[in-house]
């Protein structure tokens, strides 16, 4: 990765969520590998878009908003590469990041200030088809998503810096709202690995792809698709069903 002269880098490790790192701003915060240090994506059998939900285990969450909360970056590099066999990043890191930013822009907070927007995420690997089809279930569904999962186990609530007010920010997550906050690039097929540039304006197409709200819609309705055609074609007994989560009392 290169940055121009006198660009605030961070650069991270895996399981950046856990690191113990002073509040501040950068222009750039590399991550390597997933980020969240938790292998968690969809309640889903076979981690598989079948059901349209996103549950995340106690702790994972709440560690990637208040981290990303108080150490931010105008352009987030996660990288991972899809020969590893495993689907990076992590969407709870995407989720993090994303759920950070818009908690930080609600007006009337008075610690960090808030951040520029949008953010720029640009994802390396260059097929992270869970993490973006679990990230725009959250936008799209939030029947499925965060009113259900989140809500009903009590994560958002949970996930936010003590005395925030959660109410504020579940009614600013949907996907109405998401390029105000967030825009997501991906590195297109043909680039190797390498020195990649990170460019302070947009960067260029030759390089970099940008994944669209329309891209997360059209993501959504194949997902809708599949799991319509799987339901009518699946045996009775497909295999055994995600046991539910007690809730806390």
């Amino acid at each position: 990765m290169s940055a121009r002269p006198g660009a605030k880098v961070l650069m991270l490790g895996d399981a950046v969520v856990a690191s113990k790192i002073d509040p501040g701003e950068y222009t750039i915060m590399k991550i390597s590998h997933h980020g969240s240090g938790h292998n968690n994506y969809l309640t889903a059998r076979d981690n598989r878009m079948s059901d349209a939900k996103i549950k995340i285990s106690d702790g994972v969450l709440k560690n990637a908003v208040r981290f990303f909360y108080f150490v931010r970056a105008k352009k987030y590099v996660i990288s991972a590469s899809p020969s590893e066999g495993s689907p990076n990043p992590h969407v709870t890191t995407i989720l993090g990041i994303y759920i950070a930013i818009v908690e930080a822009c609600i007006p009337g907070r008075n610690r960090p200030p808030p951040p520029n927007t949008p953010v720029d995420v640009y994802l390396t690997n260059k097929f992270p088809t869970n993490t973006l089809q679990g990230f725009g279930s959250f936008l799209f569904n939030p029947d499925d998503t965060q009113y259900t999962s989140l809500r009903d186990e009590n994560q958002v609530e949970y996930a936010l810096p003590p005395g925030q007010n959660s109410r504020d920010i579940i009614s600013r997550l949907d996907f109405n709202n998401f390029d105000t906050y967030m825009r997501i690039w991906l590195l297109k097929p043909d680039v190797p690995y390498g020195t990649i540039p990170i460019y302070d304006q947009d960067p260029p197409t030759s390089q970099w792809m940008r994944y669209t709200t329309n891209d997360f819609l059209a993501s959504a309705a194949q997902t809708l698709v599949s799991k319509q055609t799987s339901s009518t074609t699946a045996p009775a007994n497909s295999g055994p069903t995600p046991s539910k989560r007690r809730r806390k009392s």
